[in-house]
């Protein structure tokens, strides 16, 4: 059986009544929402190559993680996604890097992770546990975000105020007024 094009129903609304509007959008769709509509997102992995600052990308993913739990090792697997300066190869394949600096020193080989160190990991856990979380709304009204695409069978979570606008087999679209 062939899957094709699941996602161009709900990517079709979202031409239809949403250009120029943020939309929030799982990891898979949020790169199709780009090349196919004239809408933008609120997190894409591409997002670090338009010269996003790296603070902004972090809080980007955070949010898009909501209501989902954060933990260390979950940031450590996901660390391609926000982190640019980790080549995503290094995480996939568990492969170790070391860092030169110009002058040619050049650190111990290690993982990407022993070379952030547990904290940088946990700091961002604590972010989104104790600001991203408790303030999903205020983060999304910053961004302007009006669509939320989420799996169909999926609730969205009561902090966050929207209808219902659109539902399909494999997506339902919320919209934030």
């Amino acid at each position: 059986v062939q899957k094709v094009q699941t996602y161009a129903p709900v990517l079709s609304y979202i031409e239809e009544h949403g250009q120029g509007a943020v939309v929030w959008a799982p990891d898979e769709l949020a790169p199709y929402i780009l090349v196919h509509t004239k809408a933008k997102v609120l997190f894409a992995q591409q997002g670090g190559l338009y010269s996003i600052p790296s603070e902004e990308q972090h809080e980007r993913y955070l949010i898009s993680r909501f209501p989902n739990t954060v933990s260390i090792d979950s940031l450590i697997r996901d660390v391609g996604l926000y982190d640019l300066v980790a080549p995503k190869s290094h995480i996939e394949f568990g492969l170790r890097i070391r860092p030169c600096s110009v002058a040619g020193n050049c650190d111990p080989i290690q993982t990407y992770a022993a070379y952030q160190g547990e904290q940088y990991f946990q700091s961002m856990k604590d972010r989104y546990e104790g600001d991203v979380k408790p303030h999903i709304s205020e983060y999304l009204d910053l961004y302007q975000v009006r669509f939320i695409v989420m799996p169909s069978g999926t609730e969205l979570d009561p902090k966050i105020h929207a209808e219902k606008v659109y539902t399909d087999p494999q997506y339902s679209l919320y919209e934030r007024k």
